[in-house]
């Protein structure tokens, strides 16, 4: 199984892939070399954004279909959900199925 880091770079590959669409990865929080602390105490919306023909999508990407959002991601996928925008929460094991839904969503 990949790392995290790993899936989401090969993830924004096959995203990009998609007619008329822009994405962009979150970075990880920027620590302070000497406290070891961020100034979002470790925390992001989401892993990756996009726009697809005007669809604000929200991907949160996890290492495998075990691993658990946190409740502040979960609240997040929510909103956009709530805003009409589309979320998922994606793993290697769904990647093609998640990647196909998007593009039903956006009726590619």
């Amino acid at each position: 199984m990949p790392s995290e880091r790993n899936f989401v770079k090969m993830l924004m590959t096959q995203l990009k892939k998609i007619p008329n669409s822009w994405w962009y990865k979150i970075p990880d929080p920027v620590r302070c070399p000497k406290c070891h602390v961020s100034g979002l105490g470790n925390k992001r919306p989401f892993d990756i954004v996009g726009c697809v023909q005007g669809y604000f999508i929200a991907l949160e990407a996890k290492s495998g279909p075990k691993a658990v959002c946190s409740d502040h991601q979960t609240a997040n996928l929510y909103l956009v959900q709530a805003a009409k925008g589309y979320t998922a929460v994606i793993h290697p094991e769904n990647w093609q199925r998640i990647i196909t839904d998007i593009r039903k969503y956006i009726n590619l």
